[in-house]
């Protein structure tokens, strides 16, 4: 027999959680004060047919014990647990959704109970039924024959209909906590005789999704290949799991900026077969653990569920290092790279592409907080760069442009934000290439237009909350932008230096076509030569 199976509890003592539907349970077979229908909702494999099968076995039971337990000896709870009694009908409603298969049901529980003191009938999957089974089930589940229990079980309760939902006593199960599947775990592996490493139980609690049957199923696979003796590796092995400490260097390297290590890293994967689709899986949900504790350390207990207590305490000591931006910017191009990753010859390109951008972001990151590339002296004092011409004759063109350029912005952080506008929108883009970020005044970003249509077109709501949140992005703060004249700064009593910089033939070539395309792309038409 399998192990799922073999253990199943028997008693309400048995269950691991729900104790409060437990509880609320045997209050009302305390009372004799027995529902006649009731719903039991939530995830798979937390337990809903099995108290269901234990309730059944309660209100029956011949030899009820004092805290209303079912004995498990008495010939009704033999008979249920066996499925031979005339009063226990499970039906799995999955293979049984038609409306002939309720006319049946209604017909059977016309009878009174054969021998027990309450006929119960377990619709397993009830979300499974077709409309016109509901239908024609409603009216009995409304108005039951006397002694007749009903047991609804379901994982996807907003398909039921509200007719039938508002008919029974509902009950929410939730997904079982991660140290009570470990327990469980311990108590098995102790009556199999077998040894185990306490990681490796958490490691396959924390795989599960506070899923029970699904442990166990994991449990019996990993003993097939290690029947007396399971540890750490034998689980990451046999489940195709990364190593939890893997996942975390990685996301150190990634945070530290270490662009070259954390490729690598991705490198050694694949020399070792390594599924990089599940490695990302885990990477994202790493990442999540970890915004999940910058936001509250208090929100430890969302990701209890999937970690141990030594990755949580190592999540927490990365979730000091960036902002919260960072991690959802980390976040979100992982989750792209996977989705682009299904459909590759190359998926690995995807997650160093990803992986670039993340690391090399967190380092812009911190070097911005440092004040790198902010003060007008910088640009005055610092050798001129060799990265590439354009950046020489920028330097050394004229200064006068850095006099309107804001302090609080570096022209490293406002070229991201118009590359990174340039991909959602060309025609703001368009727009926006010709203004300066000027001043932040009071959560404003002030921003110099040269036109009066520019300034229309960018002051529009729609863009706002498009440039604004690009800039949230870059900037890792929230705010709000004013698109202004010259003269309406002056007003303000900001007075602004607008001469552009000198640029290079090159780069008013280059320009020149992105206007163009742009243009072209905003109006329509094509170019008459």
């Amino acid at each position: 027999m399998v192990i799922y199976r073999k253990y199943r509890p028997q008693k309400f003592s048995d269950l691991s959680g729900q104790e409060n539907i437990v509880k609320i349970l045997k209050g009302a077979i305390k009372r004799k004060n027995i529902g006649h229908a009731y719903l039991f909702s939530g995830p798979r494999g937390v337990g809903k047919t099995t108290v269901a099968r234990i309730l059944s076995k309660a209100v029956n039971c011949e030899n009820l014990s004092e805290d209303f337990e079912p004995c498990g000896k008495c010939g009704s709870c033999l008979e249920i647990a066996s499925g031979t009694s005339l009063d226990f009908t499970e039906i799995d409603a999955a293979s049984n959704r038609g409306i002939d298969e309720i006319r049946q049901l209604r017909e059977g529980v016309g009878f009174s109970p054969a021998k027990n003191l309450y006929k119960v009938i377990i619709l397993d999957e009830a979300h499974m039924l077709t409309k016109e089974a509901f239908n024609a089930f409603l009216k009995t589940l409304e108005e039951p024959p006397e002694r007749t229990i009903f047991i609804l079980a379901t994982t996807e309760i907003y398909k039921l209909p509200a007719t039938i939902i508002s008919r029974c006593q509902r009950f929410d199960f939730s997904r079982i906590p991660m140290d009570k599947i470990v327990s469980r775990l311990e108590n098995i592996v102790k009556q199999e005789g077998i040894s185990a490493e306490k990681q490796a139980l958490e490691m396959i609690a924390a795989n599960c999704g506070g899923c029970l049957r699904d442990t166990e199923s994991f449990l019996e696979q990993i003993l097939l290949i290690s029947p007396k003796n399971i540890t750490l590796a034998d689980v990451q092995r046999t489940l195709g799991l990364p190593d939890q400490k893997a996942i975390h260097e990685l996301a150190e390297e990634i945070l530290r900026g270490n662009t070259a290590r954390a490729i690598q890293f991705v490198s050694n994967l694949l020399d070792e077969g390594k599924d990089l689709s599940i490695f990302v899986l885990s990477l994202i949900s790493y990442f999540r653990g970890i915004l999940m504790l910058s936001i509250n350390d208090n929100l430890s207990e969302i990701i209890a569920q999937n970690y141990t207590e030594e990755d949580i305490i190592r999540a927490r000591n990365l979730s000091r290092q960036s902002s919260k931006n960072i991690f959802i910017f980390i976040m979100r191009k992982l989750m792209e790279a996977r989705d682009k990753m299904k459909f590759s010859d190359f998926p690995h390109v995807y997650l160093e592409m990803a992986i670039v951008e993340c690391s090399t972001r967190n380092e812009l990151t911190r070097e911005e907080k440092s004040g790198k590339n902010t003060d007008k002296s910088d640009s005055e004092t610092n050798n001129v760069s060799d990265d590439s011409k354009i950046n020489q004759n920028q330097n050394a063109g004229n200064n006068a442009n850095n006099d309107a350029y804001c302090s609080e912005i570096s022209q490293k952080q406002w070229s991201a934000i118009l590359t990174d506008i340039k991909k959602k929108n060309h025609s703001i883009h368009a727009f926006l290439s010709s203004c300066v970020p000027v001043k932040i005044l009071n959560n404003d970003l002030l921003i110099l237009v040269k036109h009066k249509f520019h300034r229309e077109r960018l002051n529009t709501q729609q863009n706002k909350i498009l440039i604004e949140s690009v800039i949230d992005s870059i900037m890792g703060k929230k705010l709000n932008i004013r698109c202004l004249l010259k003269e309406e700064l002056a007003q303000m009593g900001i007075e602004v230096n607008d001469n552009p910089v000198e640029k290079t033939k090159e780069e008013n070539s280059v320009e020149s076509k992105d206007i163009l395309s742009e243009a072209l792309e905003m109006f329509g038409g094509s170019v008459v030569s």
